[in-house]
């Protein structure tokens, strides 16, 4: 059902799109053009507020498509037709990035972005003494400002013994002990900064790193466009015991980039310089 005031502008072109799925689904997908203003009630009843949103039903299902595009309309469909989605659990109570905030460093956009691919995006704070839920696909630890209690550092590892996915997000200038428990993974993170005064070029200041070498991985296959990460600390994978490699780096910075060591020097441009003895020369790992 798609909401357009009737001959608007908008309407043909939505018009398009919308005879293209239907063929595509070999005419399985119906559609039809509805004017809010001539029929409040069925726009009252599909909670429209606006000109050019459209709503897919199936069954008693429906999804409501806000912008209407092809990936939208595909997000849309899947959700209507794929019944299980994957919960994606975002750590809370430590300082980490909120899932309610609008703002810059809020994650409301990235929660939008995760269910239009079908997640369920939900809060966890483990300080309660639970368990990461069974349902978790993964738990996003995302730039927490203080520690970890020492039971929620042993619910992370019962967690892992499953199997189960951990994205773990640190942030420079902020210690927290989730550097020991990576390195239990043979997963080294640095106290530092990456430097590269070469972002520039690309728009970006000397403390957002160009990202373009990825490896070929099933994590980063997909990964061809550069990326510039907004201040971001190094990090390495190492040799265990054994000499085996049970970690892999999966994205690095370019040559000319380095790990400044020296966080107060970092804070000026002109006072951060590439240290031989105590700094890490590019390509740095950012990514693990």
């Amino acid at each position: 059902l798609a909401f357009f005031q009737t001959d608007q502008d908008e309407q043909y072109a939505a018009s398009y799109l919308l005879e293209t799925y239907y063929y595509a689904s070999d005419k399985k997908i119906l559609y039809q053009f509805i004017d809010p203003d001539r029929k409040p009630t069925v726009a009252q009843k599909y909670g429209i507020k606006g000109y050019g949103q459209v709503v897919l039903t199936y069954g008693e299902r429906k999804e409501r498509v806000t912008f209407l595009t092809e990936q939208d309309i595909t997000n849309a469909l899947a959700k209507l037709i794929i019944r299980d989605s994957k919960t994606a659990y975002f750590l809370s109570g430590h300082g980490e990035r909120d899932l309610g905030d609008f703002g810059p460093e809020g994650y409301s956009r990235l929660k939008h972005a995760l269910e239009q691919q079908n997640f369920r995006v939900v809060s966890l704070n483990l300080m309660s003494g639970d368990r990461v839920p069974e349902d978790a696909s993964v738990v996003v630890v995302a730039g927490p400002k203080k520690k970890y209690f020492e039971n929620e550092l042993a619910r992370f590892d019962d967690y892992l013994e499953k199997g189960s996915g951990l994205l773990i997000m640190l942030e420079p200038y902020e210690e927290t002990n989730l550097e020991d428990f990576l390195a239990k993974w043979n997963i080294v993170i640095q106290n530092d900064i990456i430097i590269d005064k070469r972002s520039r070029v690309l728009g970006g200041d000397y403390l957002m790193p160009v990202v373009s070498d990825f490896a070929n991985h099933e994590i980063t296959k997909n990964s061809t466009t550069a990326v510039l990460l907004s201040e971001v600390r190094s990090i390495r994978s190492k040799q265990d015991e054994h000499g085996r490699w049970i970690s892999r780096e999966l994205a690095w910075t370019s040559k000319q980039s380095w790990a400044e060591t020296n966080l107060k020097a970092a804070q000026e441009e002109n006072s951060a310089i590439y240290d031989v003895d105590q700094d890490l020369p590019g390509p740095v790992g950012v990514a693990a």
